[in-house]
């Protein structure tokens, strides 16, 4: 995903420079090259005299459009739709969630839907105990359940430890 790695790599620099929102496109779109410049500037060209310049949501709506076929977006939908925990680090899974959750802006429109959902995600132990705070900040649920998890990591060392003194 060549086009994925190009945006994720000009955000970066956006946020490293403090770009403003309404100088992203500009500077986006002069780094493109070949077919990209030429389907930008055909985006440009739908613009009539009184219309508003792109906004960047819009730019990357288009790039996204262009580059992911509705067959990729569908797949990395699903993929995030499905996304659970398993055998990483809640840290690992909140990274994982964040990197897919671009591809199913749909399903977490709110904050509390982003907070159920990772919730939901969780290994059983962490959200049976997550779920008892009844939280619905993203943030929140992130924070809760690493906490725990590091909780739980230090009760299996504690445990490990004893079982080890017994023999």
């Amino acid at each position: 995903m060549e086009a994925e790695s190009w945006l994720k790599q000009i955000e970066k620099v956006f946020q490293a420079l403090r770009c403003p929102d309404e100088e992203k496109v500009l500077f986006a779109t002069f780094m493109l090259q070949g077919e990209a410049a030429d389907l930008w500037e055909m985006e440009k060209g739908k613009l009539g005299p009184g219309d508003a310049p792109f906004i960047w949501e819009e730019f990357k709506k288009i790039f996204h459009e262009k580059y992911f076929s509705q067959g990729i977006r569908f797949q990395k939908y699903r993929e995030f739709d499905r996304l659970e925990q398993g055998d990483m680090t809640v840290a690992q899974y909140a990274a994982k969630f964040e990197e897919m959750s671009r591809y199913a802006p749909t399903l977490i429109s709110e904050d509390s839907d982003r907070a159920r959902k990772f919730k939901n995600g969780l290994r059983g132990r962490i959200q049976q105990q997550v779920a008892a705070f009844e939280l619905s900040s993203y943030k929140d649920v992130v924070n809760k359940a690493l906490v725990i998890e590091k909780g739980l990591d230090n009760a299996h060392a504690a445990r490990e430890k004893n079982m080890k003194k017994k023999f």
